[in-house]
């Protein structure tokens, strides 16, 4: 009974290999994540007013306006275009 019961135990080394590999993959992601965050930067719209590129106002944007653009489009009539893809042959 004596043996059943040592083979069934977990050696200490195990536990304590096991706790340092825990603690360091959480020491490594904190880093990491500290490291993402603090290298985020906010753009503003100054900042993209100064870019160039024009927003919509997001009161200018709703689903009835845009269901109206496309409802005066012919969708009855239309030609499906489709580029060659690379590996295709252009055969024209």
């Amino acid at each position: 009974m004596v043996e059943s019961n040592a083979r069934n135990q977990i050696p200490l080394y195990t536990s304590v290999e096991e706790l340092n590999i825990r603690m360091f993959i959480k020491f490594i992601c904190s880093y990491f994540t500290r490291y993402k965050y603090s290298r985020q930067q906010s753009v503003t719209p100054e900042y993209i007013e100064l870019v160039g590129v024009n927003l919509k106002k997001p009161a200018d944007v709703t689903i009835e306006r845009e269901f109206e653009k496309i409802k005066k489009l012919d969708t009855e009539n239309w030609e499906n275009i489709r580029e060659p893809r690379p590996w295709e042959e252009n055969v024209d």
